[in-house]
């Protein structure tokens, strides 16, 4: 894996085959450092892996113009349509980026399949959040977000997936996480989601972490669309590390099964 700095972030890339690229997008608070054990997985070999920081996140650069959702996606949008990438190209996004993907497959022509890991549909998934929408965005900033981490930091001792978003959470921005969490509550509480989700002209899925994972309210509007839900057992909001094998096949099944239109 190379690492580099372009577009004012901050790029993890695994060289692969020629089979496609993988596209990862973290979610709220979170890096790409997430996808990791994902761009090093021998079965993935075969494909090209790239997986960047957001702006305000990770190791990117923090901005004094915040950009919002509908703007990370134009962002990741110009640097596909700017950038060679081998075809197909998959977009996976995790929670916040399950929804930035959705407006960016919605947004984009050269993307040619989206996995969707654990995004917002309703007010439910707001787990994390609904937690900074109860300060006012100073509050958040002097005291707040402080207090996220240290109760983030307690769950890290029982569950690695929260060991590694406490790492991810302590060189977040701030500002980045209150507004973005405003922003998300607003569109999971409208539940707009779900719909765009299955207008999407390219081959889609939704991957569930059960029981811990998605809402109940969530995955029982899904049953009424024509998404391909795949529920991942044994896990919760980070299905992709907490059963990698299941997950991993199961995305194998996707690709393998949309490989004539992907």
């Amino acid at each position: 894996m190379i690492t580099t700095f372009d577009f004012d972030c901050f790029w993890r890339i695994k060289d692969g085959g020629d089979k496609g690229t993988l596209f990862y997008i973290h979610g709220l608070g979170e890096s790409g450092r997430c996808f990791e054990h994902l761009m090093d997985e021998p079965q993935l070999s075969e494909w090209y892996h790239i997986a960047p920081d957001l702006p305000g996140y990770g190791k990117s650069l923090w901005t004094q113009h915040i950009l919002t959702l509908q703007q990370l996606a134009q962002f990741l949008a110009d640097f596909i349509q700017d950038t060679y990438l081998p075809k197909p190209i998959i977009i996976i996004g995790h929670s916040m980026g399950g929804v930035i993907g959705t407006l960016l497959s919605a947004m984009c022509d050269d993307i040619d399949g989206f996995v969707n890991i654990e995004g917002n549909l309703t007010i439910e998934d707001c787990q994390f959040s609904s937690r900074a929408s109860v300060y006012s965005k100073s509050e958040f900033i002097t005291r707040g977000y402080k207090e996220l981490s240290a109760s983030i930091f307690e769950l890290a001792f029982a569950n690695e997936s929260f060991k590694n978003y406490f790492v991810s959470l302590s060189i977040c921005d701030p500002s980045s996480y209150y507004q973005h969490s405003q922003e998300l509550i607003d569109i999971s509480a409208r539940e707009s989601l779900l719909g765009m989700l299955e207008k999407l002209p390219i081959p889609t899925i939704y991957f569930a972490g059960i029981p811990q994972g998605i809402s109940d309210r969530s995955l029982v509007l899904l049953k009424d669309t024509s998404i391909d839900v795949v529920k991942i057992t044994l896990s919760g909001h980070w299905p992709f590390q907490e059963n990698p094998k299941l997950f991993i096949s199961q995305l194998k099944k996707f690709m393998g099964k949309n490989q004539e239109v992907i």
